[in-house]
């Protein structure tokens, strides 16, 4: 069970003096959890069953640890904590040097990173890949500020609720373009576009964003008011 193998993968840590990566579990484990078991405890295996021992019998102390999205399926909090816990670990392996090699969609792993040791990649549009030299300095960076880099994010807020939100939008900048023209203004008096607008209030009010909260706002209650004059 997954009970059993995380007090195996303690009992190994105690054993060959390792630190442990995870200090409170609540089972059944997370996949998150699970996941920082596997990477720590597939180093674990290495050191245990000799795998640093090359083919010709010496003992290897430099390894080159490729780590393909280590972060994936982990919470942000645990995230933020990866890389500290993972270079602890391994500096516990006094007789080895670790080169480490990240691949990562995570700002928050990126900020534990100098802008030097860091290798942006950018798909263009012929579908080849390329080094970008887009990148700002990244380690130690507000993680929000990398998140909000174009390289990384191109909006501030989920798909659905971007497209919503621009309806809204839209709806009343041609709103207030028939209102303020004066040739249009009586075929607006009626009940169906006073409901509309109505309607569009309630998802307004929902908007976490407060500015953008605000200028709705305030194009609903100028629409409202010049139509029920």
């Amino acid at each position: 069970t997954n009970q059993q193998i995380f007090y195996e993968f303690l009992d190994s840590c105690d054993k060959l003096n390792l630190p442990s990566p995870i200090l409170k579990i609540i089972f059944p484990l997370s996949s998150g959890e699970m996941s920082i078991l596997n990477t720590f405890g597939n180093l674990l295996e290495y050191k245990e069953s000799e795998k640093f021992i090359t083919d010709s019998g010496m003992y290897e102390n430099n390894v080159v640890l490729l780590i393909d999205e280590g972060e994936d399926t982990l919470h942000p909090d645990w995230q933020r904590r990866y890389v500290n816990l993972l270079v602890k670990f391994l500096e516990a392996f006094s007789d080895v040097h670790f080169q480490l090699v990240f691949t990562t969609h995570s700002p928050i792993i990126l900020s534990d990173f100098p802008k030097d040791r860091v290798t942006l990649l950018k798909r263009t549009e012929n579908k080849t890949i390329k080094c970008n030299d887009e990148l700002k300095d990244t380690l130690g960076s507000n993680i929000y500020e990398l998140y909000s880099s174009a390289y990384i994010m191109t909006s501030f807020m989920g798909e659905y609720a971007e497209n919503k939100i621009k309806e809204i939008c839209d709806y009343y900048k041609k709103l207030i373009e028939i209102i303020n023209d004066s040739s249009n203004k009586q075929c607006l008096y009626n009940n169906e576009t006073l409901r509309e607008i109505d309607n569009k209030i309630i998802l307004i009010e929902q908007i976490g964003e407060p500015i953008l909260r605000n200028e709705l706002r305030e194009a609903y209650m100028y629409c409202r008011k010049r139509l029920t004059k």
